[in-house]
């Protein structure tokens, strides 16, 4: 069996062959007219002829070094080079055909290297490639197009449906787990998404890649989970994206544009009032954390007019910024125009401490050149918010409403006037939050502080 990457390199040569050879043949014709058409000839036509087949020495040089170093075959594996099989995902995206792209990873690949050395692991990688086409083709399928994104995982585009696909997949893996590959136990991992998923083809690679390295797990731990009733009435509400979402104005003290505050709740009959804390607690400890940080942000893309106002407000979990799957869905929302990052700003509050400071700090920036701006909520409350003031660059903080409560004390007074001013010496915006009274409003107000939101000022409002 041949296969179809090998194919494929072949008419390439050929072609190559044919761009060699017919020169040549017009060289030979030239020649032939000089020397046979005319008794005699100049020297002009010699000279011109002998340019001729410079040139067309140069150029067979020059072909010969394009077919070598731009091969679309991997070395190794004798799959298609990672630059082709994305050319071909990215030709089936452009003709809008609907098909499979699927990731596959041998999990214990390093394992194979380190147990049976670096030569067998090759020999494994050419073979897998074997075993895999000539699967397919038993079943059907002939020319796939395989290619090696990195040293153990491989992609392929496939026309099947998705359950049948699937099936497929798990029959491969049980068939390597039980026979293996030259006497060699054989781990693989898969990840699927049809090709119309996005028109961006980095959206649908990172989306198979957030798949193959973490999605798996999150699902195994999902799974060992016994729900109780009112998970499973809450997780339902979250995948059926019955929300309801309210505005409040956050009010400009110091004649900036005003900003709005969105709030969302489940809807449902069978739950009835729960609270956003319980919601959040139930979404946690089920794993569901990113799922419905996502599902809000797409229902308010879907119901809200982002046009209307300067920027609003959306708070999400700070596990989910930090998340790679998150953050590719996110850029998908972006590049396909769900969402406007100019407009929102992520707000967020965290009770423990998370440690990798460097690493929060580039994602936050991240996120920051994509044009959203970060909020830290719970500011001076009983966390890490000043710590993380000290090293994260947030936009806007929001104050805890424990310092509401004790703002009349003269030492809270002073801390939070004196957080006004570095924050503004620092371009970051101060915001305080549950402003019921008039008082209150006037204690902040005197104090420095940018923006105030409360039912002092307006009450929240379905949108």
């Amino acid at each position: 069996m041949i296969l179809y990457s090998l194919n494929k390199e072949r008419e390439k040569r050929f072609l190559i062959s044919l761009k060699i050879i017919l020169p040549f043949i017009s060289a030979l014709i030239i020649l032939n007219y000089i020397i046979f058409s005319k008794l005699s000839y100049d020297y002009q036509e010699v000279i011109l002829f002998l340019i001729l087949i410079l040139f067309y020495a140069y150029y067979v040089a020059y072909l010969i070094f394009f077919a070598f170093k731009n091969s679309i075959i991997d070395e190794v594996s004798k799959a298609f080079s990672r630059d082709e099989i994305v050319k071909i995902l990215k030709k089936t995206i452009k003709k809008n055909r609907k098909k499979n792209a699927v990731l596959i990873k041998i999990e214990n690949f390093e394992d194979i290297n380190l147990r049976y050395g670096y030569q067998n692991g090759d020999k494994l990688l050419e073979k897998f490639v074997y075993e895999i086409t000539y699967f397919f083709k038993e079943n059907g399928f002939k020319n796939l197009p395989i290619g090696r994104c990195s040293s153990n995982i491989f992609m392929f585009l496939v026309d099947c449906k998705t359950t049948k696909l699937q099936h497929m997949l798990r029959t491969f893996e049980r068939k390597l787990s039980n026979e293996g590959i030259n006497n060699i136990e054989v781990k693989i991992k898969f990840a699927d998404v049809l090709t119309t998923y996005d028109k961006n083809y980095e959206n649908i690679l990172n989306f198979l890649m957030t798949n193959i390295f973490n999605l798996d797990s999150e699902k195994e731990n999902y799974e060992a989970i016994k729900l109780d009733t009112l998970d499973e009435l809450v997780l339902y509400a979250i995948e059926k994206s019955n929300f309801e979402v309210k505005k409040q104005t956050i009010k400009s003290i110091k004649d900036d544009k005003d900003l709005l505050s969105l709030y969302v709740y489940i809807k449902s009959d069978e739950i009835g009032n729960i609270s956003k804390n319980r919601v959040l607690n139930i979404a946690a400890k089920n794993n569901y954390e990113i799922r419905y940080d996502l599902k809000v942000i797409e229902f308010i893309a879907d119901n809200f007019e982002f046009i209307k106002y300067d920027r609003f407000f959306i708070e999400i979990s700070p596990v989910s910024l930090r998340n790679e799957s998150f953050k590719n869905e996110i850029f998908r929302m972006i590049t396909n125009k769900i969402i406007d990052p100019n407009k929102i700003v992520f707000e967020i509050n965290e009770k423990t401490f998370y440690s990798d400071l460097n690493r929060f700090k580039e994602i936050i920036e991240q996120f920051k050149e994509y044009g959203f701006k970060i909020a830290l909520n719970q500011f001076l409350g009983l966390n890490y918010s000043v710590e993380y003031f000290k090293s994260l660059n947030f936009d806007y903080l929001i104050y805890d409403i424990e310092i509401n409560k004790n703002l009349s004390d003269k030492k809270i007074n002073e801390i939070v006037k004196s957080f006004n001013n570095i924050s503004d010496k620092l371009n970051v915006k101060t915001i305080a939050k549950f402003i019921d009274k008039e008082n209150l409003y006037e204690e902040y107000k005197n104090n420095g502080i940018d923006y105030i939101q409360g039912f002092y000022i307006d009450r929240p409002k379905s949108i």
